[in-house]
């Protein structure tokens, strides 16, 4: 103590103190600088700007030699202020002892709040360079260091690892939530939509089994040629005698392209029936939107893990999940179309008003205005796949799910059938 003169001990501290607030602007000028700009400053060979861009390609060699040179500062300027603490009050060293470390951590405190607020009022670039021959000089210093403090943080969150891709799921959810300025809103809905397709399968969207429009190639060819004219769609699964055994696709149009008379016989379509693709049940939406890319295909079977078939789901199912609903064949802008057996298929967004004025369904007007809200009100919750319900004449059966309430249901009119008996 004696070989030391007070006044060094007090030059040094407020020499730390002074290198607490050069590393503190020094990280905010480096992590501030424009990058377009920086990388322009690189091809015109500016030997700080080359440095700074090495520094900022390993961030977390920065950050570690940042925070490795910091506690150096933080821990000798505590010790030089508490060593010329103790020479000058003797007597009373241990409250002088606390009274310099609260004056140390208000003065680091001070300066490093101070020092970024200062590096903002000069080039943020031509700070950024004059720091980065320091940081460089103290990143290949405290490299061992460094790298060690970079291993052990991440060996401690490993456990963590796992819910990383949920919580970046998670956080890309909540800004496109909460940033309306950022996105318009049909563009937002869109990447919600797109968001939404990891987290389905395709057992919530296709079409169930019974509600398969199908062809047999096994029946009559008069009735077989009136049923491809006024099929529904333009890709009909096909099979020979048993529903249960799907041969193939077939295309209708093509299909009526061959008709030379309507007794001609339907033997002549199996040329034009390809084999189908079949679809794990459970797969994720994303997942067969990539593997119909990749087969050039638009329709596909979901089978279980018996192979029986349990529904099938188009691109354009898929699509509709993205974009909303699509217009397709035989669907009239109203949101319903009619069905075999005097039904209807009605989506879930349809107006009751439309149901009851152009199919002359007796629903009730009263309450909620789409049949979506109208099922949900009689249910008092979300129903599955193939729920009925009886209101009056009118039975609700539900067909497909979409993640917010019904997307499609069938409905009859079975005021016939009761008073006959």
């Amino acid at each position: 103590m004696d070989d030391i003169p007070s006044y060094r001990l007090l030059w040094l501290t407020l020499g730390l103190l002074a290198g607490c607030g050069l590393l503190a602007a020094a990280e905010f000028s480096l992590l501030s600088v424009n990058r377009l700009l920086l990388r322009q400053h690189v091809q015109n060979k500016h030997w700080g700007a080359r440095l700074a861009l090495r520094l900022l390609q390993q961030p977390e060699q920065l950050l570690a030699t940042l925070l490795l040179c910091r506690i150096a500062l933080y821990l000798s300027l505590a010790g030089f202020a508490t060593l010329w603490a103790v020479d000058h009050f003797t007597e009373l060293a241990l409250p002088a002892m606390l009274l310099t470390w609260a004056c140390c951590l208000l003065a680091i405190v001070a300066v490093s709040e101070l020092a970024p607020r200062l590096a903002a009022l000069l080039p943020a670039p031509a700070l950024a360079y004059a720091c980065s021959y320091l940081l460089y000089v103290l990143r290949v210093i405290c490299l061992p260091l460094s790298q060690g403090l970079q291993w052990s943080i991440r060996q401690l969150l490993r456990p963590l690892a796992n819910a990383r891709p949920q919580d970046d799921h998670d956080a890309l959810r909540l800004l496109l939530g909460e940033s309306p300025h950022l996105f318009q809103a049909q563009h937002r809905t869109l990447l919600l939509n797109l968001l939404d397709l990891s987290s389905r399968t395709v057992n919530d969207i296709m079409t169930p089994r019974q509600h398969m429009e199908r062809f047999d190639l096994s029946q009559p060819a008069g009735q077989g040629w009136h049923q491809l004219a006024m099929a529904r769609h333009t890709l009909l699964p096909a099979y020979q005698g048993d529903d249960e055994q799907i041969s193939g696709i077939l295309h209708a149009r093509k299909a009526l392209s061959l008709r030379q008379r309507d007794d001609s016989p339907l033997a002549t379509l199996q040329p034009l029936i390809r084999p189908p693709l079949f679809i794990p049940s459970g797969t994720p939406l994303l997942t067969q939107l990539r593997e119909f890319q990749r087969q050039r295909q638009r329709m596909g079977l979901v089978v279980d893990e018996y192979g029986e078939i349990q529904g099938l789901l188009t691109l354009t199912d898929i699509l509709g999940e993205v974009l909303g609903e699509l217009p397709s064949e035989g669907r009239n802008q109203a949101g319903w179309q009619a069905a075999e057996s005097g039904s209807v298929l009605a989506d879930g967004a349809c107006l009751l008003r439309d149901l009851q004025q152009q199919c002359g369904l007796p629903l009730p007007l009263d309450g909620p205005k789409t049949l979506n809200g109208l099922i949900l009100q009689q249910l008092e919750g979300l129903p599955e796949v193939g729920t009925c319900l009886r209101l009056g004449e009118v039975i609700i059966e539900v067909i497909s799910m979409q993640e917010r309430g019904v997307k499609r249901a069938r409905l009859s009119h079975r005021v016939s059938q009761a008073s006959n008996t």
